[in-house]
């Protein structure tokens, strides 16, 4: 009986421990990246379409609406079929995030735009959205909703 009990204690005790550890982790909040950038920026398919005319390891300006300005290197560029190519560019001034960009064509032969900013080890990312042909924006998210946290 002395012994189960032993058990038994040992048990609660590592549930509690292991439920304590793993509340300590939820807590830890990485910082944010673009705390003082716009929850929006707008930017147009043209301003999008000068990037795919830089060529891997070239530095490039990004500028968009005039308030995201940063120097980057475009780090890795791939065509993909005849209807998609990729490039990442890499944003030093940003804590090294990575700006993965897409272009592709639809069934319609129209030219869509796709991607993201963002770094890993920061909160906060920008997603690229369409509002109509020519013109998107970036939005802003909360980047610990789209990636998940392999630690545990």
């Amino acid at each position: 009986m002395k012994h189960l009990l032993t058990k038994s204690l040992c048990a609660v005790l590592f549930t509690l421990m292991t439920v304590a550890g793993f509340s300590q982790n939820l807590q830890t909040k990485k910082p944010a990246l673009f705390g003082k950038l716009p929850g929006t920026i707008k930017c147009t398919a043209a301003e999008l379409s000068k990037y795919f005319a830089v060529v891997q390891g070239q530095s490039t300006d990004l500028s968009f609406d005039n308030s995201f300005k940063a120097k980057g290197v475009v780090a890795n560029k791939v065509v993909k079929f005849q209807n998609l190519e990729t490039l990442t560019i890499k944003l030093p001034e940003f804590n090294n995030a990575i700006f993965g960009l897409s272009k592709r064509l639809d069934e319609n032969k129209n030219i869509v735009y796709s991607g993201r900013i963002i770094n890993p080890a920061n909160s906060d990312a920008f997603e690229l959205k369409k509002i109509d042909a020519n013109n998107y924006q970036l939005v802003k998210i909360n980047l610990e909703d789209i990636l998940q946290d392999c630690a545990h």
